[in-house]
């Protein structure tokens, strides 16, 4: 309860001020990247546009994710200048502190900006092998002999990259925050996901799962009552609820909320507000 009504106040808090945020800014950091790639700069609106942006200033500790880190890595590649590496890395701390937690398809997401960050100001190479190796190890064979990555989190049907496609890498019985994947007949392989709640960020799993993959690669969700239902694949975030009281009840899921820091909530709130 003290963490809702603090984080009301901060809601509040925040209620004057227009930001961007979902696909819009997504849609954004994607059309600059493509631009930064290209040799293009910013201009003064877009710079004002990123730099004033409370959305992803706040959801550092509200909704830690993919669009926090792009966001901070654009705005320094574009300035040149390193300037958000502390708060980039603690993003990733939180994210990547086992197999990233929001899955494979946000991170190839958020991969290849990060890997331009690292290209550029040598930080990051480190994390990025060690996630694309996890990714390979918690792998699995599909039907047409490729490996896929784990199933969990707002994970889209998608084999591994090309450049990990090497079954050699795959360990059948691992241990990885959140997932323990063992053998549990001789063609069936279990993942159990725990439950890794980062605030308000919904790729994140906020219920731990059992998925089942048979020895012709369907992938099952094990119910409570020992039944099966096959796993839902990510089609994007307007097909993922049934309706607005499923996302209401996902995204204000008790283990959301009791997963904020309140403290470091509290300082972002005392830095963006009492100061401006």
């Amino acid at each position: 309860m003290k963490n809702l009504l603090i984080l009301i106040l901060i809601l509040f808090g925040c209620a004057s001020y227009n930001f961007e945020y979902g696909s819009s800014l997504a849609n954004f950091q994607d059309q600059k990247f493509e631009d930064y790639k290209a040799g293009k700069g910013w201009t003064a609106e877009e710079e004002i546009r990123f730099k004033n942006n409370l959305w992803t200033r706040m959801a550092c500790e509200l909704a830690p994710g993919n669009l926090p880190v792009r966001h901070y890595c654009l705005i320094d590649l574009f300035d040149g200048k390193a300037n958000h590496t502390e708060l980039i890395r603690n993003q990733l701390d939180s994210l990547g502190d086992g197999i990233y937690r929001e899955g494979y398809s946000y991170w190839l997401y958020c991969k290849p900006i990060l890997e331009e960050y690292a290209k550029k100001f040598k930080h990051f190479h480190l994390f990025i092998k060690r996630m694309d190796k996890r990714f390979q190890e918690t792998a699995y064979i599909g039907p047409d002999g490729k490996l896929y990555p784990a199933p969990y989190g707002d994970l889209r049907y998608q084999p591994l990259e090309i450049d990990l496609q090497s079954s050699k890498q795959i360990s059948e019985n691992i241990q990885v925050f959140p997932l323990t994947i063992k053998t549990i007949e001789p063609d069936t392989l279990e993942y159990a996901v725990m439950k890794c709640s980062l605030g308000f960020n919904t790729h994140i799993p906020s219920k731990s799962l059992i998925i089942r993959i048979f020895n012709d690669s369907r992938v099952y969700v094990v119910q409570d009552d020992g039944t099966y239902v096959p796993f839902k694949w990510y089609e994007g975030y307007d097909k993922k609820y049934k309706d607005k009281e499923a996302e209401f009840n996902d995204t204000f899921n008790k283990d959301r909320i009791n997963s904020l820091n309140v403290d470091k909530l509290w300082e972002k709130y005392e830095e963006i507000f009492m100061k401006e």
